[in-house]
């Protein structure tokens, strides 16, 4: 078989994350058509087909499932490889402490952090999950992950792959209460609310009021989870991000093609702590971990 260009093969995991060409072309930075000619050159290069499309939507084919897993471990030692270069092979101990909303922070960061420790023993990671974002400007902490992007402040900034949220509701809940086939159907259904101070009533419940839906203001809470187990218990509909919905659950989603929310995320490196090379090394694992967030 013949060498295939790693940068082919980023173009292939940003579709099966994004799931779209859309997606896929606003994760790389570029446009739909770069994404789609380097995708059907991989698929000449290999003589399969690695994806099917039902509609705009991509999904991968057995040939693209079986290459995802060795594409991933490519992305993964390119991506060490860098963070070496990166500090020029040289130990690396101190603090770093990392903001982040408790969903992201718990569920994508948290494990990739831990494992950075095998490269970097030396270090120690501080990770602050709360329900609303620590200031650096206070240098409360050295990196931070927002849902919106600050107007100023004195900090280093990068995007980092989309956050989509949907409503989700557990099968019991559907099965006593009317059917929701419309956007008109949710009047009179619960739809569960954020505390105000927290990341995704900013961010998030605003695209829902300009839409004309509201939390019916009878539960309110701060922290993801917490919306998650409300909803799988039968408490009502919640707007959840995409990535914290594991099957275990049993949510289904509602109404996905009438609403969805995306939402931008940014990492933030505090202006005197960001040429550091051990925050450069955890900034970088953050933006690798957060790559694998899809947007449905």
């Amino acid at each position: 078989m013949q060498t295939h260009n790693w940068d082919d093969l980023r173009f292939f995991l940003a579709l099966v994350r994004g799931e779209n060409l859309d997606s896929a072309a606003r994760l790389l930075k570029v446009d739909e058509s770069t994404v789609r000619r380097r995708i059907a050159g991989l698929e000449r290069r290999f003589g399969v087909p690695l994806f099917e499309r039902n509609g705009a939507v991509a999904r991968t084919t057995r040939a693209g499932a079986l290459l995802l897993q060795p594409a991933e471990l490519i992305e993964e030692a390119i991506a060490a490889a860098e963070t070496k270069i990166a500090i020029g092979g040289k130990s690396v101990a101190g603090t770093v402490r990392v903001g982040a909303p408790d969903g992201i922070g718990s569920l994508v960061l948290a494990p990739a952090l831990a494992r950075l420790r095998d490269e970097m023993p030396d270090m120690v990671i501080e990770l602050v999950t709360l329900p609303r974002p620590a200031d650096i400007s206070k240098r409360e902490v050295d990196i931070v992950l927002l849902l919106e992007r600050p107007e100023t402040g004195r900090h280093k900034i990068r995007k980092l792959q989309p956050v989509s949220l949907h409503f989700y509701v557990s099968r019991t809940y559907l099965r006593t209460h009317p059917p929701i086939e419309s956007l008109s159907d949710l009047s009179g259904h619960r739809i569960l609310g954020y505390d105000p101070d927290s990341d995704y009533a900013e961010a998030a419940i605003r695209r829902l009021l300009d839409m004309g839906i509201a939390p019916d203001g009878g539960f309110i809470c701060s922290s993801v989870f917490a919306q998650a187990r409300a909803a799988a218990g039968g408490g009502g509909i919640a707007l959840l991000p995409d990535y914290i919905v594991e099957p275990g659950l049993d949510l289904v989603p509602v109404l996905p093609n009438e609403i969805s929310v995306i939402l931008d995320l940014w990492l933030l490196t505090h202006a005197d702590v960001a040429s550091r090379a051990r925050v450069r090394a955890v900034a970088n694992v953050i933006s690798r971990a957060c790559s694998k967030l899809a947007i449905q």
